[in-house]
């Protein structure tokens, strides 16, 4: 689970360079696998394209303001226009770089370009479906319809993750409500997907604050679930690790640890202490892997003590003329388990020694 920001590249024509602090600001609260960014390659080709132009029209308004100079001075501006020349490359190149500080951040993932069929957007459009807006000229929202079905095609295969969508387009918004319009909360629907868990603003301000709010909702889950993922390793030694008999189905091995502590006979776990959680997901369940360490004790056969094919065991009493000794081990385990936070338990632990 992760809070995906989805730009729309009307959030970012004050700034495309992201240079600004609203866009610093923004680039600072992204974090890998908990606040991310995915941008549609609609935004991406349209944001480097007014880039381009912005670019150029500066560097047009610099050309005509050396030629205002020299009407109005009747001097040479040959030396300036040499700089202005220069200047002008200067803001194309730099053009190039539109998003560079977004797209090179670790918390960035480009979506593929959409695989819509020209029958859908034909539909859309014809059926006057948001973002499509209708306009006296026509209709409009072709390159917000692609933007759109690049988001629900995204969160259809992250059914858990919370979204954000940053955008002032009119086609998306319902004004009455000031959140999606209806025509979108029917797509969300349709694919699945929560539509409580999607949000809309209007501007990168309003998009970390609002991002940050889901974080912390699912950071406290998260640590709702990795507490709950210690109290049950702390309770190990209450599991059943070796099996037990079942009258009507025999041996029945345990459900927590498969078969018998390997080479010890009615082990018993007489300790466990917690040595670390390695991971807690903020998936829902949350995946938790974690070690511990189990004292077992039991009996085996004293020659296969004396093997020497278990180097892990130690004796712990008996004569060495015994049929069988007194033996322990101290093992390090891997866990790994599912914490589900709506039926309030561990699920699906899975134990490996390391």
């Amino acid at each position: 689970m992760a809070v995906i920001i989805y730009l729309d590249t009307n959030a970012l024509h004050g700034d495309l360079l992201m240079k600004g602090t609203k866009a610093r600001d923004f680039l600072d609260v992204l974090k890998p696998g908990l606040i991310e960014v995915a941008l549609s390659r609609v935004v991406l080709a349209e944001a480097r394209t007014n880039a381009e132009r912005q670019a150029q029209t500066a560097a047009d308004d610099l050309r005509k303001a050396i030629q205002q100079v020299a009407r109005k001075t009747a001097t040479s501006t040959e030396k300036l226009a040499k700089h202005a020349e220069h200047t002008a490359d200067a803001l194309l190149e730099e053009a190039k770089s539109a998003l560079a500080p977004l797209l090179s951040n670790a918390a960035f993932r480009m979506l593929p370009w959409s695989l819509v069929h020209p029958r859908e957007l034909v539909a859309q459009e014809l059926a006057e479906r948001r973002p499509m807006l209708k306009k006296p000229a026509g209709t409009v929202g072709m390159r917000d319809t692609l933007i759109w079905l690049d988001l629900l095609d995204d969160l259809q295969d992250r059914p858990s993750s919370w979204a954000v969508l940053v955008s002032a387009d009119g086609g998306y918004w319902d004004n009455e409500s000031g959140a999606l319009h209806a025509d979108l909360l029917e797509d969300l629907e349709g694919r699945g997907i929560n539509h409580e868990s999607v949000s809309i603003v209007r501007d990168l301000a309003s998009a970390k604050i609002e991002a940050q709010r889901m974080a912390k909702v699912i950071t406290q889950q998260q640590s709702f679930a990795s507490d709950m993922f210690l109290d049950y390793l702390r309770s190990a030694d209450q599991l059943n690790w070796t099996g037990y008999f079942d009258p009507s189905r025999g041996w029945v091995e345990a459900d927590t640890f498969p078969a018998a502590i390997t080479h010890i006979e009615e082990p018993v776990v007489s300790s466990v202490e917690v040595d670390v959680i390695e991971s807690v997901s903020t998936d829902m369940p949350a995946r938790c892997v974690g070690y511990i360490y189990v004292h077992v004790e039991g009996w085996m056969p004293t020659a296969d003590y004396f093997s020497g094919e278990h180097p892990e065991i130690e004796r712990d009493g008996g004569e060495v003329d015994d049929h069988y000794a007194a033996v322990s081990t101290y093992r390090r385990v891997r866990v790994e388990a599912l914490a589900d936070l709506d039926q309030g338990e561990i699920t699906e632990a899975e134990f490996t020694f390391a």
